[in-house]
């Protein structure tokens, strides 16, 4: 138990730097030795989130409650139990009606989905692995931010550059499903010669992207 302590100890000064994939290693550890320690539980799962591993930290902040429920850990834990779990919903793959597939990660309150595979056809437009496609803040089910388009012609990205961003909210399905966004499309008649714009207009749209990994 002594062993279990010190790495404990170590693990968490480690979190207080900004350490957390070493404190991740150390936590666990400590409680591959000690699996009864609800404190050493906490604070793994304090460290998988900032890890963007918010699912994996659910079940160290539910041992916290099983092990140690008077702790003012456990206190905390309660707390942040529901949100991380709302959160955790929201993590994994998923992939749009044309084949695109997508990756979500998330930072505390910060989600970013980025391209896994854009289909053949996006890939024409410039999307790449790895790049963002919508991000925002998240509230529960609810997420309000940007998506990231592009421009699909010539004559647009020299005139407007590559990346057109637009407002975008998202929400959550019950089961944890579907993710729909609202974003708009737009039209723009632009003189491609002094890129004036004459007229333009935009048009709600939904986009629906399915989970994959479940």
């Amino acid at each position: 138990k002594a062993r279990a302590e010190a790495l404990f100890r170590q693990a968490f000064a480690l979190f207080q730097e900004g350490e957390f994939e070493a404190a991740a290693l150390g936590f666990t550890q400590g409680l591959e030795i000690d699996p009864a320690d609800g404190i050493g539980h906490f604070y793994l799962a304090e460290t998988l989130v900032r890890q963007d591993r918010a699912g994996d930290a659910v079940r160290h902040y539910e041992r916290t409650l099983a092990l140690a429920p008077e702790s003012k850990e456990a206190l905390l834990a309660r707390t942040r139990l529901p949100e991380v779990k709302a959160f955790a919903k929201w993590l994994g793959k998923w992939r749009t009606l044309d084949g695109s597939t997508y990756e979500i990660k998330l930072s505390g309150k910060s989600l970013t989905m980025v391209w896994a595979k854009p289909t053949p056809k996006m890939a024409e437009y410039g999307f790449r692995p790895g790049e963002e496609r919508l991000s925002g803040s998240l509230k529960g089910s609810s997420l309000e931010g940007r998506e990231i388009d592009r421009w699909t012609t010539p004559e647009a990205r020299r005139c407007f550059g590559d990346r057109d961003e637009k407002p975008m909210s998202a929400t959550l399905s019950a089961d944890g499903r579907v993710i729909t966004a609202k974003t708009t499309r737009g039209k723009v008649n632009f003189n491609t010669r002094t890129c004036a714009i004459d007229s333009s207009s935009e048009e709600p749209l939904a986009i629906k992207f399915i989970r994959v990994d479940k």
